[in-house]
């Protein structure tokens, strides 16, 4: 019986914020990527390279498929929306 796959951790998750399920980042972790670009506990991801999201899981697998190219990421916080190049 051949052994399950082991599962990829997620690219958002690899530079250092996770999210909840209304795309709200949950955690910030110290030092990351995500820290050093101002991105916020209570920040909602709204689209990846204006492409609107509605899940992480869609996010990610968009994410995955891109490595040659910078991703282009907006983000809402308190009704202010801004975007974050995540370099590939």
């Amino acid at each position: 019986m051949p052994l399950p796959e082991a599962k990829k951790e997620a690219v958002l998750h690899s530079k250092g914020f996770t999210f909840d399920n209304n795309l709200k980042i949950g955690y910030v972790k110290h030092g990351s990527f995500a820290e050093q670009s101002g991105l916020k506990v209570g920040d909602r991801l709204m689209q990846v390279d204006g492409v609107p999201v509605s899940q992480i899981q869609n996010a990610d697998a968009y994410l995955a498929k891109i490595h040659n190219r910078d991703v282009s990421l907006l983000f809402d916080r308190d009704d202010f929306q801004f975007f974050v190049t995540l370099p590939r």
